[in-house]
């Protein structure tokens, strides 16, 4: 006797009509089958649903069927573990990232960017830099930034991690480059300390660091536009302009140097304030006041001839 059969027995009383109703049902779909069963299992009384849950299915089947029992899972089930394991494997590695990660990221793309820290210090990103920092008193930067680290009563450092290195300060201000094959720390106020690899160095006011090679080299501040690129303003003041021409450079963080051949650059005198937005607005400038000229490789631009 086959399964349809047994179908027509148990429901002989409702007739043929109504057994097929009842099988099309529980083909549409295997939630209707939980929700006979809910029904079905609502409907019994306690004594006779725990004999009802525990009757051996299988070999009910093989008695009336002949047929061998197999359990099928419903593949949409398969597929709803799978995509369940799946979401949270995401979402723990979301959490495990984030919590690996900084709490928060800064990136300056196209232009000057400010921000305050929530610890009330300030920072200023030049362009083409990324900070991150946790919220509190450390942070890490990919690029050139300027900070006025806040005092905490507390006596909380502050610490800046560089791509080689890291800078710790209680309450100052400065400015860090960290960028492949440049590390630059300048202080304008307070003291910093500086370590890399073992070794440490501390930088009082005016005076800064760079790595020469994996050497620390300090000196002091000469140029008074040291900190210029943060506030976007270059003056100067009866400056020679081959020194100008440095501070124009670093401003711009731009590869801006003189023709070997020009000797006479140290005798030209540069009086001038500058709020310009970039380096070619600059040079237009100087070509007005020394008839500079100028050619342009890559990043790299070198001044070939120029009047005082």
């Amino acid at each position: 006797m086959n399964l349809r059969d047994n179908i027509n027995k148990l429901n002989e009383s409702d007739g043929r009509k109504q057994a097929d109703l009842i099988q099309m049902w529980k083909n549409e779909a295997s939630s209707n089958l939980q929700s006979m069963k809910a029904e079905w299992e609502g409907q019994l009384p306690i004594d006779q649903l725990k004999g009802y849950q525990q009757y051996p299915v299988a070999e009910a089947f093989e008695k009336i069927t002949s047929e061998p029992y197999h359990k099928v899972v419903p593949m949409w089930r398969k597929w709803a573990v799978a995509a369940l394991f799946t979401g949270l494997l995401a979402v723990s590695g979301l959490y495990l990232y984030q919590r690996a990660s900084a709490n928060v990221t800064i990136v300056a793309e196209a232009a000057i960017h400010h921000h305050k820290l929530n610890d009330g210090s300030e920072v200023t990103l030049d362009k083409n830099t990324r900070l991150d920092y946790d919220g509190e008193r450390a942070v890490a930067i990919a690029g050139r930034g300027f900070f006025k680290v806040a005092k905490k009563d507390s006596g909380a450092s502050f610490t800046v991690e560089l791509n080689k290195g890291k800078v710790t300060v209680l309450g100052t201000r400065f400015s860090v480059t960290s960028l492949p094959g440049e590390v630059e720390v300048a202080v304008e106020e307070g003291r910093v300390k500086y370590e890399y690899e073992g070794r440490s160095i501390i930088l009082n006011a005016g005076e800064r660091m760079k790595l020469s090679g994996e050497d620390i080299v300090s000196s002091p501040i000469l140029s008074p536009n040291q900190f210029s690129w943060s506030a976007q303003v270059l003056e100067f003041k009866n400056t020679p302009l081959d020194r100008a021409i440095q501070d124009i450079g670093r401003h711009f963080h731009q590869n801006l140097s003189l023709a070997t051949e020009i000797k006479s650059a140290g005798k030209c005198l540069l009086t001038t304030r500058i709020t310009s937005e970039n380096i070619d607005q600059v040079l237009e400038e100087l070509k007005l006041l020394f008839q500079i000229q100028y050619h342009k490789s890559g990043d790299r631009y070198v001044i070939t001839s120029m009047k005082c």
